[in-house]
Order: C-alpha cells, then structure tokens, then sequence
C-alpha cells in the first residue's frame, strides 16, 4: 500500500523485497507531454530507508517540473537554472530518455541509430506540441504564428545537443552524488567545506552556466579572495572547486578544460605565519584558566574540549567528535582507561588512516572525558573550532588550538619518549608497535609516556592549582 513517503513495498514469491514509486499528480498543478495523473517507477532503493529518501527525491523533482510546466504555460519568468532542471526531470524520469548518449548513438549507421534517430523525433514532436503558441495574424490572411515557449525552447535546445545548461549552483547536488556523499546531513564538516566554497564563488562571480566560467573568472576569485583570506586558504578553496567542477563534467559528459586547473596563485604560501608552540609555563597557566573556567562554567564545553586536546594532542574535530562508547573506562582493579579515536556515527571521517588510533586514559585525561561527554557540545565541528579558539584569546594567550597538538609533541620529545611512540599516539604513523608487543604492553608503554608528561602539566609546585584526580572523583 502507497504511503505519504511515495513508495510502494513489494515482496516477490521467492521473498525478494523491491520498492516502486507511486504518486497521484493533477494537471492543474502543471501538464507536460506524457503527462499520466498517477506515476510508478520501479526504484533502485534496497532498504526502506533508501525508498524512502529516493522517493521524496523523485517526488520533489516531479513537482517542481510541474510549477515549471505552469509558470511557463503563464508567461511568468524563469531562470535558466529551473528550467534546466526542470529539463533534466522530463527527459530522464518521464521519458526515460538520455539524450546525450541518444545523440551519439543516431550518428551512427546501425539499426540501434535509425531507432535512436526515431526516439529524437518523437521526442522533438512532443516538445512542440506541448509548449508552442499559436496566434491567427488578422493582418495577413490565414497566417498563423507560432513560436516555442522559453521552456519548450530550453528542451528543443537540449535535445539537439545545445548542453543541459548546469549551473554552477547545481554543481554540489552533483558533486555530493558522485562523490557518495549525498545520504551525509548537511552539518557534515565536508559538505560544509564544499557547499561554502561553491557559495564563496557564486557571491563573487556570480552564478553562471559550468560551461561559462572562465579562466578569468577563476582568477577574478582568486585576487578577491586573497584580499580576505591567507594564499594557502585560496588555493584550498581552488581545489575544492576544481574536483567538484571536474566531477560534474564526468556526470554530464562536459568535455572542456576545467578552468580551476593549474590556476597560479600570486605569492602562495609567503604570507603564511608558522605556528606557536606553546611552552611548558604557556600550557600549565592555560590548564589553570581551563580549571578555573569550568567551576565557574561547569556546563560550557570549551573548557573541557581544550583540555582534551591540550592533554591528548587530538584535533579538535577529533575530539569534538567523540562519543561515549569511544571510552573504554577502566575496571575497579585498573587505572588506566583507553580513547579510541576513531569514525563513529558522529564524526563519520578523520583526516588519515593513521588517524585512528587509541590513546591511554590516566585519571587526569579520564575527569576531563567524562566533563566532555556529559555537556552539550555544537552541532560542526567548525562551529566548535570558533568557539574555543575565541575563548582562548580572549584570555590573552597567543596560540590556538592546533598549537596544543604541537605542545604536547614537544613535551614528549623533552621527556625522551621514542619517536615512533609520539607518532602513533598522535595519529601521524601506524599502529606497529601493537603488532609485536600486543595491545596491552604497547598501552602500558604509551601511558607511562604521557604520565611524565602529565607531571610536567600537573607539577604541584609549579600549579599548586590545579585540580588533582583519580578516578571515581576529584580530590
């Protein structure tokens, strides 16, 4: 039975489950040629999840080809990006028709040619007797004059291999879908990225057809961008735009140099600033405030997740993206607890593969954990990022984030730890050592690493401050 989602479940004799598309339309609403009031199409979905978000797709598209359908049939005005979308939906869901590959198959002398050279024409009929006008011309004796409306003209024009009009907004839906990145939410820190730049892009040079950006244009947005933004952060943006612009002329067989490629950015990399690494006096007095912060503040996340960092050298994406099956706390006998950095339903990817890795929990690390997991943290990310590194300047230090990564490589390096320990705790190299000594030896091993540094951070002398914990509580 059809349900409100547009679909259809249907279980065959031998138990296989498909899902079909069903939907009443009304032609008040928008006719177009082949116009049927009910719709069924057979999906591609393998789970009611996937019918049902492929079929509200389907639905939306429908329904906007029939406002397109109506306002032009009224004389209203419509951009070319409607209607080149519009477009798309007759001739692929409604007429099930690929025109590109249907132009090259009719230059063809086969039999399969003449049947393509066919379905262009019927093809073509129905575009013009469903979107011509016709007025009698009372000035001259039984002459009729006839034109195409601007959709009909806009499907003429595809049809006869005049392109399908993309428009560089329409590049994300397409890039996200090529990418296998359509079912992420909109909050997903890559989709973010991309739909930023694109929208960066869009503000500046305004909103044209893929196939009409220029060069120029790339280096328009380029000098723009350089006077807002770091050289190193425009050629970041350049290569977003260049692999979605690429992706899209894959998906719509758009064979054409990309323009974002091979773009020279003036004075890359010279205006960059290296980052500070904090000292050891720079990140005791920065864990004083953090404490200090959070009995005042004890809902906030911002002084939780900096400490975090400031004690595991995760990056902040890491760690805003934790959940509470990613610490395995320790046992009444045990004293050491086990962060395992890794994708989860919340932070779906991390930078490298190395990136997934564990990290041991002394108590110090365990109070600020369970602190993290209880508040209520923002909902990207980026939006994370801002917060905490606003919060640190604020209190007059004149590092960020990022630098606590670099702070506690250092004070591993300063406290003789092995090279090849720093890098896989800090996720920049395979976890190897676990291969020879096993997992437990090889944490041991870590956490005795990071306990001499935590002795440096929590020396009572120094910080006669800062909270001391074991865990179970705080003493």
């Amino acid at each position: 039975m059809a349900t409100s989602n547009y679909y259809e479940k249907q279980v065959n004799k031998n138990g296989t489950t498909s899902y079909l598309f069903t939907k009443r339309l009304s032609p008040k609403h928008g006719f177009f040629p082949s116009f049927k009031d009910r719709v069924k199409k057979k999906l591609s979905a393998r789970t009611e999840a996937e019918a049902m978000q492929e079929a509200l797709t389907i639905s939306n598209e429908l329904a906007h080809l029939q406002s397109i359908c109506l306002r032009d049939s009224k004389g209203h005005a419509i951009s070319i990006k409607d209607q080149a979308k519009a477009a798309n939906t007759w001739f692929q869901f409604v007429m099930d028709a690929n025109v590109h590959d249907l132009n090259l198959l009719a230059k063809r002398r086969t039999a399969q040619a003449y049947e393509a050279r066919e379905y262009l024409q019927l093809l073509r009929e129905a575009i013009v007797d469903g979107f011509n006008h016709r007025i009698v011309d009372n000035s001259r004796e039984n002459h009729v004059a006839e034109w195409l409306t601007p959709f009909g003209d806009t499907l003429l024009s595809m049809l006869d291999g005049g392109g399908d009009r993309l428009m560089f907004s329409d590049v994300l839906e397409t890039y996200l879908k090529q990418t296998q990145r359509d079912h992420l939410p909109t909050s997903n820190k890559a989709v973010q990225d991309i739909t930023r730049n694109i929208n960066y892009f869009i503000d500046l040079i305004g909103d044209k057809q893929i196939t009409q950006i220029s060069r120029g244009d790339v280096d328009r947005y380029i000098s723009s961008r350089r006077e807002t933004v770091k050289t190193t952060s425009v050629q970041r943006e350049i290569n977003s735009l260049r692999a979605a612009w690429q992706q899209c002329s894959i998906a719509h067989d758009i064979n054409q140099q990309n323009p974002f490629s091979n773009q020279p950015i003036k004075g890359l990399g010279t205006d960059s600033q290296e980052r500070q690494t904090p000292s050891l006096s720079q990140t005791q007095d920065l864990i004083k405030f953090l404490e200090a912060r959070h009995m005042r503040l004890p809902n906030s996340y911002i002084s939780a997740m900096v400490m975090v960092a400031a004690l595991t050298g995760s990056r902040l994406n890491e760690i805003w993206g934790l959940m509470d099956d990613d610490y395995v706390r320790p046992q009444q006998d045990e004293k050491l607890g086990v962060l395992h950095i890794r994708k989860n339903t919340r932070r779906i990817n991390l930078k490298t593969k190395n990136s997934i890795r564990p990290f041991p929990v002394l108590p110090e690390l365990g109070y600020w954990l369970d602190a993290l997991l209880k508040v209520r943290r923002p909902k990207n990310s980026n939006t994370a990022s801002s917060g905490t590194l606003a919060a640190i300047k604020k209190a007059g230090f004149t590092f960020g984030n990022h630098s606590l990564r670099h702070g506690l490589k250092q004070r591993l390096i300063e406290t003789d730890t092995p090279s090849d320990t720093i890098n896989e705790l800090c996720g920049w190299g395979a976890q190897r050592q676990q291969d020879t000594y096993g997992f437990k030896t090889v944490t041991a091993r870590k956490a005795e690493s990071i306990r001499k540094v935590y002795r440096l951070f929590f020396d009572n002398d120094s910080a006669s401050n800062v909270i001391h914990v074991e865990f179970g509580g705080m003493s």
